[in-house]
Formats: C-alpha cells, sequence, structure tokens
C-alpha cells in the first residue's frame, strides 16, 4: 500500500498500524465475575475468588430529548450507532467513573427498525445470513466502548432488548408465524421468537469476541431485556375464554385463573432456559462465559401485586413482570436484576414495593440467587431537591442490604442521560449525586 507513495507517508502508516495494535493487546484483560458459590451471600467473586460488589450506573445515549425541544420521534438508544457515537465523550465518561470508584456501568444494544439502519441490525436486506447477522460498524463501536472499559478498570453489562430488525431474523420469527398470541407476548410465548432471542445472544458474543479476544472478560453479564413483563391487552392474556397452545408446546386455558398464571410462569422459564441454553450450548468450548440474566421491574411500580395475577383487565398499565421467586428457580439465570424507582416521596416504602411481588416480604426473599439493583433512580416531580436524593437513597440501600439473601450492587440511572429531563442523573450540578452515592465517598452502603 505504500510502494506508490511518499516515504513519510509510508512510515506513518505502519508506526500507526503497529500504535494501534499493541495499544489495545497492552490492555490487560479484567477478572471474569461469577455468583459466590453460597449465593444466600447476594454478592459476586472474581475467578481469583475476591467478591466483588458492583457499584455504578447506567450509561445512556438517546438520538433525541425526551421532553425538551427539539421534540424527535421516536427517540431511540444511540449510544452505539454509526451515526452518533461518540467515543471520546464515552472515554472521559468511563474515566470519571472510575475516579469515583464506580466499577460497572450498563449500556442498551438498539435493535434498529426495518428503514433505520443505524442499530445493531445494520440495512435490513443487507445482513440475511447467520455469518452477516449483524452491522459491523455497529459492533465495532460496542468493541471500541468495551476496550475504554477495561481499560478503565470498569465491567459493562449489556442489556439487549427485543430482537434485531433485519431479514435474517425476521426469516426466524416468522417461521413458523405466531397464532393467537400478539404484543410484546411473543417474544416469550412464541417458540419461534424464543428461538430468535438465543441465536441473537450466541451471534452477539460470537461477534463481540471476535473484535475483543480475552478483553470479553469486562462483559459482567448480558441481560436478555430491560423489563421482561407480559401485557394483558394483547392475546392471549385479552381473552377471558379460548384456549393457547404456546413455545413450551402446552396448551392453556384463558378462562381458567390458575391456567393463566401457570401460561406466564411456564414459559417465562422456557424462554429463559431455552435463550441461555443455545447461548451456552453455541460457546460451549469457551472455560468462561458472561453472565445471564433479565430485569424486571415490581409489581408495585405498575399498580399491582402478586394476586391480581394475570387477571385481564386490572389496572390503567397492561403490563404484569415475573414473580422473582419462581424467578430464581430457573437455573439457567446467573443473578436477579431488579429495578426501583420510588413514586412518592411521602409514601412510598421500599419494604412495601418488594412485598408486591408475591413470595417477598421486608425480610426474606425466598430466592437463591444474587440480586442486583441495575436501576434504581429519582424522578424530578418526586424529588424537586436535589440536596435531599442521596440521604433517602443511602437509607433505601440500607434497607435492601437487610433482605435475606441482601440485594448485592446497585447502579443509578442514568450517569448523564441529559436527553432525560424528567430524571435526575449523576452528572448534574457538577456531579454533585456522582460523588455523594460513589464507593468513593460512601464506601459501606450496609452499615
Amino acid at each position: 500500500v505504500c510502494v506508490s507513495g511518499p516515504m513519510f507517508v509510508c512510515a506513518w502508516f505502519w508506526f500507526a498500524l503497529l500504535y494501534s495494535s499493541s495499544a489495545s493487546d497492552t490492555i490487560p484483560p479484567l477478572p471474569w465475575i461469577h455468583p459466590a458459590v453460597d449465593a444466600k451471600q447476594g454478592v459476586w467473586k472474581t475467578e481469583h475468588d475476591v467478591q466483588f460488589f458492583p457499584r455504578g450506573a447506567d450509561y445512556i445515549r438517546l438520538n433525541g430529548s425526551q421532553g425538551k425541544p427539539p421534540h424527535i420521534h421516536p427517540v431511540y438508544h444511540s449510544t452505539f450507532s454509526p451515526k452518533l457515537v461518540n467515543t471520546s465523550w464515552d472515554d472521559h465518561a468511563l474515566k470519571l467513573m472510575a475516579s469515583l470508584q464506580y466499577n460497572i456501568a450498563r449500556v442498551f444494544i438498539d435493535i434498529g427498525t426495518k428503514h433505520r439502519a443505524d442499530g445493531v441490525n445494520g440495512k435490513f436486506h443487507s445482513h440475511s445470513t447467520n455469518d452477516h447477522a449483524l452491522s459491523s460498524a455497529y459492533m465495532d463501536n460496542v468493541a471500541q466502548f468495551m476496550r475504554q472499559a477495561t481499560k478503565h478498570q470498569i465491567y459493562i453489562m449489556i442489556t439487549l432488548p427485543g430482537i434485531p430488525e433485519n431479514k435474517y431474523f425476521h426469516d426466524l420469527v416468522t417461521n413458523p408465524p405466531p397464532n393467537k398470541i400478539g404484543g410484546q407476548n411473543v417474544l416469550y410465548l412464541h417458540g419461534a421468537h424464543v428461538h430468535a432471542k438465543g441465536v441473537y445472544l450466541s451471534v452477539f458474543h460470537r461477534e463481540l469476541k471476535k473484535r475483543l479476544g480475552n478483553l470479553i472478560s469486562a462483559v459482567f453479564a448480558y441481560s436478555m431485556d430491560n423489563e421482561m413483563a407480559y401485557v394483558l391487552d394483547a392475546a392471549p392474556f385479552n381473552w377471558n375464554n379460548g384456549t393457547v397452545t404456546t413455545g413450551d408446546g402446552k396448551t392453556y386455558s384463558m378462562s381458567n385463573a390458575t391456567s393463566r398464571q401457570s401460561c406466564a410462569d411456564n414459559n417465562l422459564k422456557f424462554y429463559v432456559d431455552a435463550v441461555a441454553h443455545t447461548f451456552r450450548n453455541t460457546h460451549m468450548d469457551a472455560p468462561f462465559l458472561p453472565q445471564v440474566t433479565i430485569g424486571m421491574f415490581t409489581y408495585g411500580a405498575v399498580d399491582k401485586n402478586f394476586t391480581s395475577g394475570m387477571l385481564y383487565p386490572h389496572s390503567s398499565d397492561p403490563r404484569v413482570p415475573p414473580r422473582p421467586e419462581f424467578l430464581s428457580n430457573v437455573p439457567a439465570l446467573s443473578y436477579i436484576d431488579v429495578h426501583v424507582y420510588p413514586h412518592n416521596i411521602t409514601t412510598w416504602r421500599f419494604s412495601k414495593d418488594i412485598a408486591s411481588e408475591g413470595g417477598w416480604d421486608a425480610k426474606v426473599m425466598n430466592v437463591s440467587k444474587p440480586i442486583l439493583m441495575a436501576e434504581y433512580g429519582a424522578f424530578h416531580k418526586f424529588f424537586p431537591n436535589i440536596t435531599t436524593i442521596p440521604k433517602y437513597f443511602k437509607h433505601m440501600m440500607a434497607q435492601s442490604c437487610q433482605l435475606h439473601p441482601p440485594v448485592g450492587g446497585w447502579m443509578f440511572w442514568t450517569w448523564d442521560t441529559w436527553e432525560q429531563p424528567r430524571l435526575w442523573n449523576l452528572w448534574e450540578d457538577g456531579l454533585f449525586l456522582a460523588k455523594a452515592l460513589s464507593p468513593a465517598h460512601f464506601p459501606h452502603p450496609c452499615e
């Protein structure tokens, strides 16, 4: 490539190539993280048997503001968009997190749309085989972020909601097409969608490892969903009669409350098991793999309690999260990810919110896995004064430590997402919250 060019151009080319390669190669990999053998302790350990307590934030970039002009629709996760990525700002943010002794961040992968190709999907018709199932440019950006995170010794939890919108995955989810299942319920009740999700996770990991090599150890976990929920305003749960046959091969009656709940529970287990099984079997030769989890909000967050179950209609919000007690008995799941947002500062109580789950109460959580609170955050309308937030959440964290098993880690929503003006972020007011809630300034939440 240098034969016809000036000598200094040739020399610079090889120097730059050598430097970029060696700079990446000299970043030492982070130790792998896994749940402690005694999961009831609610903590994680490194491969070297050192305890690890996740403390961090959700790192979220959006393509436009959710609340302030100019209004853009739709708003989507743009952290790794080839059109909008900002690697220098990413590096600056990760460096600041590390300076406050945060050790984990959470990111979202955008699946794009049929007509928008800057997500992981790429151009719809250009990605039609397993070898070309994901956008190379997008995956390059994810890998670059992972290298930056490794450099700053920060683990990354990668959340993969949905299924990429391109021809390869479209063909998978429509073979066969869903029958009597609608809305987002297809993701969990339709066998072809469940299979496609397992393939997606497997291909994503393959493409990321291809780019990172041993630096892949910085992936703390893959989350199958941000906040898994069935919806009661779509089939089959918006029926009061009739039957449906789902991905687990069983048929359920929608006129029977017990059968409706069994449909939800059994297919949740089928979904998690099948996705994790596909992922782990595809990479069974790897000595270590990232953990696998799924996110959820509480029943109280959507004005429900477990006793209301899968009955329709019940409240204005049609979503129903999984039951943590049931979820904890799914062997394929590494840990449980619960999201908590106080919605009334005077009446909301952490213990009451947890009790809405059914099977949990303020002291005993009948679960056998570690628990991570990968989202907790503060809305402006409930916390008009930023100075009141640290005391409130420190108390909440202390409460969560009293559970059995205790919550083993916390991540604030968000680090610096100014695109969501209705929520406080850690960056605001000169890093006021980032400092107050950080391990550097608040090292022992349980004491």
